[in-house]
Parts: structure tokens; sequence; C-alpha cells
């Protein structure tokens, strides 16, 4: 077993990085209203760097396995639009889908039936 010695200030840096990311994560997946309205800006993008933006920009928390989503792209998304309303959009053109999971994060996994009608 290897132990290794740091500095004060070294480890400063580091509960100030992992208090950040805890704050961070608390704060996403404190629920995620879906219906809540953000103002959008995404290119045309893979599909994981459009769900990332996504995330950010409503603070949602959204979880998905990177192999899952790596064949797929996703359409340009602007304007001002419901979380739902982005993320459908961002996988209108894959066989994935967001569900949301008990503790109010988004989870997006392989459709579970076939793709409902668009309004």
């Amino acid at each position: 077993m290897t132990t290794r010695k740091f500095s004060i200030a070294t480890k400063a840096q580091f509960m100030g990085i992992a208090g950040l990311s805890l704050v961070s994560v608390g704060r996403l997946a404190l629920g995620c209203d879906l219906d809540e309205v953000h103002s959008y800006a995404i290119d045309a993008n893979r599909l994981s760097e459009t769900l990332l933006f996504i995330s950010r920009t409503s603070g949602c928390l959204v979880a998905f396995k990177p192999t899952s989503t790596h064949d797929f792209f996703s359409q340009a998304i602007n304007g001002e639009m419901s979380v739902q309303h982005a993320m459908d959009l961002a996988l209108i053109r894959s066989d994935l889908e967001a569900v949301q999971l008990a503790n109010g994060s988004l989870t997006i996994r392989k459709r579970s039936g076939p793709r409902q009608a668009q309004p």
C-alpha cells in the first residue's frame, strides 16, 4: 500500500474541489421540473454534448451511458422551451427516451415502446 503525503494547501484545494462538486451535484439532483422554461441556444451536435448542454442550462441532472448515445446526433435546439420539449427535440432522431427518476434526475435509456406521434 502506498501512502502519499500532501501539504495542507493541497488538501484544502482537494476539499474545495470536492465541496464544489458536491454542491453542484446537490443542486442538480434536487428535482427537475420538466415544465420549467429555459432559453436554449444549442447547435446541432453529438447527442451526448446536447444532453450536457440541456443539463447545464436547466439545472437537471441527466445521466446516460456514453455508449448508448455515441451513434446519434441531435438537431439544433434554440429558443424558449420547457425542459421536456428540449429533451424531446434532442432525442427525436434516436431510439432513446428520457425518464424522470424518483429523485428528480433524468436518465436516458433505450425507448421501451414505439415512438409517440409528435403534435
